[in-house]
């Protein structure tokens, strides 16, 4: 997506994109042609943008390690990645200085609120943290939503809309730490939560977890990265299922006894 020539030219600097169609992190890669490319930064973050320093002994990334982008810089060519920016902003862009003594680089935080509408009208149902993902129960009277807060991963939460009470249905980071919820979805009695979340090595794993709390989370384990899960009406689960580069849709039990195919062709 973005590509920045060393000074001496004899490098590249490369923001890439997987086949799943996901930013993974910076590269490095022969100007000539003459190598393999070689991942720079923090080996699990998502790099969006990059620099070389002017004499070309440091390249710097903007890095989502731990949930947020920041700042990184790492001696070139062997150096480890050292972390440069923290806290609850996030850095994104990068433009050296000639000087090589500073940088220029956007910060923000990023902070999406929900709002409900009904027949009263327009009502903000959450103010603290970064808020989204929402999905109502299926008799309407809950709200599920997924919340950013401080320097931790995405929680998933509940909100009774007729009482606005509020509950933390799922703690991210107690399962797999440093990651985040992705795609879920609830029961139609919503007795329990279906959920991805990645590992350290990339790979998307899916969860079932009961809302009440009174037993802990479980993986549904498999070889193969799974997301995008939905529980059906019967309990049964349908996900998706990447293999060999192709996804496909599945379906199985909550134990992960008769996992199938749906259809046999890739999508």
């Amino acid at each position: 997506h973005h590509s920045y020539l060393s000074p001496d030219g004899h490098w590249v600097l490369l923001v890439v994109m997987n086949n799943q169609g996901e930013l993974i992190p910076c590269q490095v890669v022969p100007f000539n042609g003459s190598g393999d490319a070689r991942v720079v930064g923090p080996p699990e973050g998502t790099c969006i943008s990059g620099a070389w320093s002017p004499d070309g002994k440091w390249i710097y990334v903007s890095s989502k390690e731990g949930g947020r982008f920041h700042i990184w810089r790492q001696r070139f060519p062997d150096g480890p990645p050292q972390q440069m920016t923290s806290g609850t902003t996030e850095e994104e862009g990068i433009a050296m200085s000639s000087d090589g003594k500073s940088l220029l680089t956007s910060v923000g935080v990023t902070n999406n609120t929900i709002w409900i509408h009904n027949g009263s009208g327009d009502r903000q149902l959450s103010s603290e943290g970064d808020a989204f993902g929402t999905m109502f129960s299926w008799d309407g009277r809950k709200l599920y939503y997924l919340m950013h807060s401080g320097e931790n991963g995405a929680d998933l939460w509940s909100r009774e809309l007729e009482t606005g009470k509020t509950e933390r249905v799922v703690l991210g980071s107690a399962i797999l730490p440093g990651s985040t919820i992705g795609c879920y979805s609830v029961s139609h009695d919503g007795k329990q939560v279906a959920f991805s979340m990645r590992d350290r090595n990339g790979i998307s794993h899916l969860w079932l977890s009961p809302t009440d709390h009174r037993s802990s989370p479980r993986e549904l384990l498999s070889t193969a990265s799974q997301d995008c899960p939905i529980i059906l009406p019967s309990g049964d689960l349908v996900f998706r299922s990447i293999e060999n580069g192709q996804r496909f849709i599945y379906r199985s039990k909550q134990d992960g006894t008769e996992r199938r195919r749906i259809i046999p062709n890739p999508i």
